[in-house]
């Protein structure tokens, strides 16, 4: 079971991150990321999308940097809903991150024999913490719609809710 819910997070991570880098910039924002994890230039050094890439695994660093360019726009065209031009690698960063903190909390939590009295405030950031990433999944999907309304299908909704 623990391994089912490994595949299905690391499932869910990779449709989130892109497995190859989508432009140049990306690419090379990915090599200096994965430069500094590696102890070759020093953490300091990174700005910008590097600088948020840093918290991605050596692995994922990996598979952007290898990104060959040719093909690749300089800079990734893309929707305009963000107001900072790295904002979107920080954004993939931090669910990534929300993905891998849900992951291991599963499989603490599953572990745990009932009955356990968590507390309250504990309880309340996890209720928190649903509630806004389905709130920020639901405004993606209509800003998405909105602007591409032709041909457009939202993202697919599970039949059932998925466990730990």
């Amino acid at each position: 079971m623990q391994n089912k819910i490994r595949t299905y997070i690391r499932q869910a991570v990779s449709e989130v991150i892109n497995e190859k880098s989508v432009s140049q910039d990306q690419q090379q924002a990915a090599g200096a990321a994965l430069a500094a994890k590696r102890g070759d230039i020093p953490v300091s050094s990174l700005k910008g999308a590097s600088k948020e890439m840093y918290k991605m695994s050596e692995k994922e660093l990996e598979k952007f940097a290898k990104t060959k360019h040719k093909g690749l726009p300089v800079k990734k065209e893309a929707l305009d809903l963000s107001h900072d031009e790295d904002e979107l690698e920080m954004i993939k960063s931090d669910l990534y991150s929300i993905a891998k903190d849900a992951a291991e909390l599963c499989k603490l939590v599953k572990n745990l024999q009932s009955p356990v009295d968590f507390p309250h405030w504990w309880q309340t950031k996890i209720i928190d913490a649903k509630h806004n990433v389905s709130a920020a999944a639901e405004y993606l999907e209509y800003e998405i719609g909105k602007q591409n309304p032709v041909g457009y299908t939202a993202l697919p909704e599970t039949k059932k809710k998925r466990k730990c």
